[in-house]
């Protein structure tokens, strides 16, 4: 999977040629069952990945990586849809990414909450597309206002403190402004992402 999304997207700004477009439609059919995976593991993270403050950095992290394919597969979804012409439609896999973020964020761990501001870059490059896609009305506009509010509320309290290290001054989900700048008992190894297939 890593590799036919590298062809594709990597992370960014979401600007696929005709090419890139064609062959994230072929890369979306073949993994469209682990979409649906992704979006009910997701689903399944609400209470924690079962992360231990105990394992310090000896954390299994490997759900990472399942997260970050998992969103970029979100992002060419709203490719699609961006590319038919129907950005309400991109809405929902900009919806996921965002909640992926949002698991990951609640974490204690230092380096998964590093992941989540990564992915929530890459999930406001996609809002990016949808806001100013010429086919966007202003009710599209109301639901990525509420969608980024809703998903964002519940940013952590100390996520500054966590961020600090990384040269960020406030979470990103209090920021007064758009951060287009910058791009418990269960163990993790028993977390749902980690039973997705790479």
């Amino acid at each position: 999977l890593k590799a036919q999304l590298d062809e594709v997207y990597r992370s960014g700004i979401l600007r696929l040629t005709p090419l890139q477009l064609e062959r994230a439609r072929e890369v979306s059919r073949l993994w469209a069952d682990d979409r649906v995976r992704f979006e009910q593991a997701l689903d399944a993270c609400n209470g924690g990945l079962g992360l231990r403050a105990a394992d310090g950095i000896l954390a299994d992290l490997r759900f990472l990586d399942v997260a970050s394919l998992g969103c970029r597969l979100e992002a060419l979804a709203a490719a699609e849809a961006l590319a038919e012409n129907q950005p309400e439609a991109a809405i929902a896999p900009l919806a996921v990414m965002l909640r992926a973020a949002r698991v990951l964020a609640q974490e204690w761990n230092v380096t998964t909450r590093v992941s989540a501001a990564n992915l929530r870059a890459d999930a406001l490059h996609v809002l990016d597309a949808v806001a100013n896609h010429e086919h966007s009305t202003h009710e599209t506009h109301e639901r990525l206002a509420e969608l980024l509010a809703r998903e964002t509320a519940d940013w952590p309290a100390d996520a500054a403190a966590a961020a600090r290290p990384f040269g960020m001054r406030r979470p990103i989900g209090r920021m007064s402004r758009p951060p287009s700048a910058y791009s418990n008992t269960t163990r993790s190894i028993q977390s749902p992402l980690l039973r997705m297939r790479t």
